[in-house]
C-alpha cells in the first residue's frame, strides 16, 4: 500500500536581496526590477538557494545545489519535506487532481512545481507528494515562483510595490497612502489585491477563481455575530468584533457614493472588502527586501504558496 506524505511550507528567516545597483524613478512605487535570492538565518543550519532562469528544473529527489551565478531573473524557491507525516488509510481517493487551469495561468508564467500534485477534497485544496520519498534532513525544492506574479508592498513610507502595478495618480495609491503605517498593513495588501484583481490581463485577476469565496474562507474575520457568540473565548470573540468594525470603517470612508467608478467597483458591498482582509491576514508573508542599499520589510502575497501553508 502506497504511503502517502504531506508537504508543508517550512518558515525560515528569509533575507531578500537584490543584485540591483541603482534606484530610479520610484515616485509612489518601484519601477526598478530587482533580481533576489533567499538566503536563510545561518543559525538553522541550512545552506542557502539560489534559483535562475538559466539553470535546469530542480528535481525534487536530488540535493541542493547552490549557484552563485547571476542572471538577470530570479525565482523564490520555496519548501521542505517535512516527516514523519504518513497516513496509510485511503481517505486521500476523496481527492480529485486540480482544475488544469490552476497549473496552466501560472505555468505559462514560469512558475514551476517539482515532485507534487494540486489536489481538491473535502476540505478544499492542498499540497501532496506525488510519490513516497525517503525522509531527508535537507531542504528540496518544491515550487519555483516568479516574482512578477507576487503581490508586494513595504511596510513603511514610503510606499513601494513589486511590481509596481498602480499607475501614477490612480486613486488607490491615496488611499492606501492613509492607512497607518505602523498597524494597517492588511488593509493596504487588502487594497492592493483588490486593484490587481481588476487591472486586465494580471495574474490575479485568474489565480482569483482559486481563492476560497467568502463561504468558504475559514477566517473568524467573516463570521457572522451569531458564529462569534459560539467562541467559548470571549476575549477573541472581542478582538474579531473589533477587526470586523475596522475593516468596515475603512471601507465605508474610502468606497462612499462619491468614488470614482474605478474605486467602487474594486469592492461594491462591504464584504467584499472585509473578505479581501482576511485573505491578506491569512497569506501574507512577511520578509525584507533590499534594493540597492536600501533595506526594507515587507508584505507580500504568493501565489501557490497558500496552498502550502493550508495542507
Amino acid at each position: 500500500m502506497a504511503i502517502a506524505s504531506s508537504v508543508s511550507l517550512h518558515h525560515f528567516s528569509h533575507f531578500l536581496i537584490s543584485n540591483s545597483q541603482q534606484l530610479k524613478g520610484f515616485g509612489h512605487g518601484c519601477s526598478a526590477r530587482p533580481r533576489y535570492y533567499f538566503s536563510d538565518n545561518p543559525n538553522n543550519g541550512v545552506r542557502p538557494i539560489k534559483a535562475t532562469t538559466q539553470s535546469a528544473p530542480y528535481p525534487l529527489y536530488q540535493p541542493a545545489q547552490v549557484d552563485d551565478s547571476s542572471s538577470e531573473e530570479s525565482y523564490i524557491l520555496y519548501g521542505i519535506l517535512k516527516f514523519p507525516c504518513f497516513d496509510p488509510f485511503p481517505k486521500f481517493s476523496k481527492l480529485e487532481p486540480a482544475d488544469p487551469d490552476f497549473y496552466k495561468i501560472g505555468y505559462v508564467r514560469s512558475m514551476r512545481a517539482y515532485g507534487i500534485d494540486f489536489k481538491e477534497g473535502p476540505n478544499g485544496f492542498g499540497v501532496y507528494a506525488s510519490k513516497d520519498v525517503e525522509p531527508l534532513r535537507r531542504p528540496r525544492v518544491i515550487m519555483e515562483i516568479p516574482l512578477e506574479l507576487m503581490l508586494t508592498i513595504s511596510h513603511k513610507i514610503p510606499w513601494m510595490f513589486f511590481p509596481d502595478i498602480i499607475p501614477v495618480g490612480h486613486p488607490i495609491f491615496d488611499i492606501i497612502n492613509s492607512t497607518d503605517p505602523e498597524t494597517d498593513w492588511d488593509l493596504r495588501l487588502a487594497c492592493l489585491l483588490l486593484y490587481a484583481f481588476d487591472r486586465e490581463d494580471n495574474f490575479w485577476q485568474l489565480y482569483s477563481d482559486f481563492l476560497p469565496g467568502t463561504d468558504e474562507c475559514t477566517s473568524l474575520l467573516l463570521a457572522s455575530e451569531e458564529e462569534l457568540l459560539e467562541l467559548q473565548d470571549a476575549d477573541l470573540a472581542s478582538t474579531i468584533r473589533e477587526q470586523q468594525r475596522r475593516a468596515l470603517e475603512f471601507w465605508e470612508k474610502n468606497w462612499h457614493n462619491g468614488v470614482p467608478l474605478k474605486i467602487k467597483r474594486l469592492a461594491r458591498e462591504h464584504e467584499r472588502f472585509i473578505w479581501a482582509v482576511s485573505i491578506a491576514q491569512s497569506r501574507c508573508i512577511n520578509m525584507q527586501m533590499r534594493i540597492g542599499a536600501l533595506v526594507q520589510d515587507a508584505n507580500m502575497l504568493i501565489p501557490y504558496a497558500g496552498k502550502v501553508l493550508s495542507s
